[in-house]
């Protein structure tokens, strides 16, 4: 049985999977602050303190990312977009020396029109555990927020990201493997694109 501890209402979540039998422990936290300079520290504490083997940083864009970077010491951050890692602000973190990366990815999702936010991706890794050998997949992806001023188009944003998602997870089944994904998906469980 799956359990997931909340950290702050929707902007995090740490879950620990059962992958194979071996628990694997993930953390996907919005980490997004107009005050990144007095929340930095505490993000960095939440981090440490739950101790994830993978660690999803949503909105970690700017100075934000080489921050998690040079802190998170026990961590590699996965490279899917190369030389030009701001393209994303989805990024994945995994435990060093406890992970191999297989194969990894990212694939620009659709929004809709007249939308003028940052691209939104979904970046995935395939990994193997080094200890058995076992591999899965991890996906983590921002969702675009539904705003007021615009409701039906940025709801059809958020069902074409899911969609895309959903591609995407269908292209690795034939591996038949785990796959996991997280993320701010800017709904909760009672809505239709849950």
């Amino acid at each position: 049985m799956n359990s997931i501890k909340y950290l702050a209402g929707f902007i995090g979540a740490m879950m620990s999977m059962a992958v194979y039998g071996q628990e694997i422990d993930i953390m996907s936290f919005n980490i997004g602050s107009s005050h990144w300079s007095t929340t930095k520290d505490s993000v960095i504490a939440r981090v440490t303190s739950n101790d994830p083997d993978i660690f999803c940083a949503i909105e970690a864009t700017g100075n934000t990312r080489p921050y998690l970077e040079s802190e998170l010491i026990n961590y590699n951050m996965l490279q899917t977009f190369g030389s030009n890692p701001n393209l994303s602000e989805s990024h994945i973190f995994y435990r060093k020396n406890m992970f191999a990366v297989i194969d990894s990815g990212f694939v620009e999702m659709e929004t809709y029109g007249g939308y003028t936010g940052i691209g939104r991706y979904v970046n995935w890794v395939r990994l193997e555990e080094t200890s058995s050998q076992n591999q899965f997949l991890v996906y983590a992806s921002h969702f675009v927020f539904v705003f007021p001023v615009n409701p039906d188009s940025s709801t059809i944003g958020q069902y074409r990201h899911a969609e895309g998602m959903v591609q995407l997870m269908d292209q690795h089944a034939f591996l038949n493997i785990p796959m996991i994904t997280v993320g701010d998906f800017n709904a909760d469980s009672s809505k239709a694109v849950m």
